[in-house]
């Protein structure tokens, strides 16, 4: 599990949710397609062409709120 020190992560749902999950090996996460790199300049994500001269993304998995069980 990954997690970051502003996060708060509610160990009592990860636990009923890993109940439940496949008896196998599995990611969990919000999966994102391929897209474009952040450009607007603003933005704390901002990546610039010279960091990533590639015009997409690939495929990844991002963290996302576990809803309430």
């Amino acid at each position: 599990m990954k997690t970051d020190d502003d996060m708060f992560d509610d160990i009592e749902s990860l636990s009923i949710l890993l109940q439940a999950a496949p008896n196998r090996t599995f990611m969990g996460g919000f999966c994102l397609g391929t897209s474009s790199p952040y450009s607007q300049t603003s933005s704390k994500w901002h990546v610039s062409i010279r960091q990533y001269r590639k015009p997409l993304v690939p495929s990844n998995v991002q963290r996302h709120r576990i809803p309430d069980v």
